[in-house]
């Protein structure tokens, strides 16, 4: 095991409801497994006086001008539209970054999160996601000895409504160098979502896309319909119920009780 990858995991998250009681629930399970050479870290915003006004005018606003365009006008009314390096405080698993705690300024968050824990922490695989993931770690740990521990970007593609490729934010693979290649782009697309600004800084730097696997639940029976195989092969489950959030908790819950104790981390 002296040579086994190290692994970090950088779990997007915000501190309130119903986010903050899916984390508990994330930390009641799957992380708090103790798994060699794997560490967690949970990352999180402000909440500042922004806040409030950019969550209300999201929904109407996005109707009449367009996402791209709201985020833009947010950010530049935020003073963050070069938010390169942001201040960040680590405390515990905990990281705190220096930007308001919205929908718009995650890509804020979550580039600065990836600088921090380049330039402080030493791991070899990034495994960035958040509040909707269940995680088997042991079974992520076994996944990343059988890749090169350089030039990967891997997980789910996906794409935009103009046909762009992205990874989905759920859950995105890097090595430590693609790690440093976007958490030291100077010219992140902060108008775009996090998970399409990471994909077009990876494009940009000649990294080619890997596709890994997940399970996606949105429904409490899907869970009794995985397989056994599938429970010993996969590691990254999303637990997302439409419309009602609290329900992510009850997936948890059942997924933990179904997977088997010796493939648990």
């Amino acid at each position: 095991m002296g040579n086994a990858p190290s692994i970090l995991v950088l779990v997007l998250a915000v501190d309130r409801d119903p986010w903050r009681s899916i984390e508990m629930e994330q930390r009641c399970t799957w992380a708090s497994q103790s798994v060699d050479r794997i560490a967690i870290r949970f990352y999180y915003g402000e909440l500042n006086g922004l806040e409030g006004k950019a969550i209300r005018v999201s929904t109407a606003a996005a109707r009449r001008v367009g996402m791209a365009k709201l985020r833009a006008s947010i950010l530049r009314s935020a003073g963050l539209r070069h938010a390169i390096n942001p201040r960040v405080l680590e405390v515990g698993d905990r990281l705190h970054i220096d930007a308001p705690e919205t929908y718009v300024t995650i890509g804020v968050k979550t580039h600065a999160a990836m600088r921090y824990v380049f330039e402080h922490h030493h791991f070899d695989f990034l495994f960035r996601t958040n509040t909707s993931s269940y995680v088997n770690l042991g079974r992520l740990a076994e996944i990343v000895t059988q890749l090169p521990r350089a030039g990967i970007y891997a997980g789910v593609p996906m794409a935009t409504r103009s046909g762009e490729i992205f990874l989905s934010g759920a859950g995105i693979l890097m090595s430590h160098d693609v790690v440093g290649k976007i958490a030291l782009d100077t010219n992140l697309d902060f108008s775009a979502p996090d998970d399409v600004a990471i994909a077009r800084s990876a494009t940009l730097s000649g990294v080619a896309m890997t596709r890994l696997g997940r399970i996606d639940l949105e429904l409490l029976d899907q869970i009794d319909q995985i397989t056994p195989e599938e429970l010993r092969t996969a590691f990254h489950y999303r637990c997302k119920v439409r419309g009602d959030r609290s329900q992510d908790i009850v997936l948890m819950t059942k997924l933990h009780d179904r997977l088997p104790a010796q493939e648990m981390p």
